[in-house]
């Protein structure tokens, strides 16, 4: 049981390395947008990927962590409280991991600051990954090199001019 629980485990990893590395190399259009001083930062968060999906797998095969998934899942999917369980679910994610309400209970001032760190992550996390692996990309447009245009997978998603007037006015002034 323990080498097809590491041997599984092993190719779930793979297999999540294998997904991640073909979403860079579609989204950055085969690399076209991709960077290439950010591939040790690539390579960490490939390995990061594989070592979770890993982990996750090897542990969901000990007999306790199956029973208590498969039981879970057979509460969440059975129909009368299906319903339930997500809305239960929604407001736990919600109070919990969007307002760390578990916080706010203890003191004021550790929930300010709980709730900055914890959306200035998600929230770096969220524009930091997409750009290292080429999904997002700024360039300047070819008729027009102070309009910048953001491009999502390829496609031009916003342009936005660089020049602001404020900055004239001071540059004007000195």
């Amino acid at each position: 049981m323990q080498h097809t629980s590491i041997l599984s485990g092993l190719m779930a990893g793979i297999v999540a390395m294998l997904v991640l590395g073909g979403g860079i190399l579609f989204g950055s259009r085969n690399l076209r947008n991709y960077d290439p001083a950010l591939l040790i930062y690539t390579f960490g968060v490939m390995f990061s990927a594989f070592a979770i999906v890993y982990r996750y797998t090897v542990w969901l095969q000990r007999l306790p962590t199956r029973m208590y998934w498969h039981r879970g899942l057979q509460l969440i999917f059975e129909q009368p409280a299906a319903r339930r369980m997500l809305l239960t679910l929604g407001a736990a994610l919600g109070s919990n991991f969007a307002a760390q309400n578990f916080i706010r209970r203890r003191c004021w001032d550790r929930w300010v600051a709980h709730f900055c760190m914890s959306w200035g992550t998600m929230l770096a996390a969220a524009v930091t990954f997409p750009l290292v692996f080429g999904w997002i990309h700024f360039e300047s447009q070819p008729d027009a090199p102070q309009v910048y245009q953001v491009l999502v997978f390829g496609r031009r998603l916003v342009a936005f001019h660089t020049e602001f007037s404020w900055l004239r006015t001071c540059s004007s002034i000195s």
